[in-house]
């Protein structure tokens, strides 16, 4: 189970990436790095380096997994920002 808190316009979860399965999560996570200004900078690294780096970020706790649930979206934002 996440953790609900309340976003800019929408109640928002944290979802533990720990109970996605890996398809999903890999899915999920190739999605994000290939939006728009995601990948500015990483021309040079393949798509499933750029996933590789996320996950290291998404284990070590400094980025998280957020859904939306008023846009029905799901992101990846810096943990710290949710302080």
């Amino acid at each position: 189970m996440g953790i609900f808190f309340r976003g800019v316009n929408s109640l928002e979860m944290i979802v533990p990436y720990q109970q996605l399965s890996p398809e999903t999560l890999h899915r999920l996570v190739g999605d994000f790095v290939c939006r728009d200004g995601s990948v500015q900078g990483h021309q040079d690294q393949s798509l499933e380096r750029q996933i590789e780096e996320v996950m290291v970020e998404l284990r070590a706790g400094r980025v998280v997994l957020v859904y939306d649930d008023e846009l029905e979206t799901c992101n990846i934002v810096p943990a710290d920002g949710l302080v």
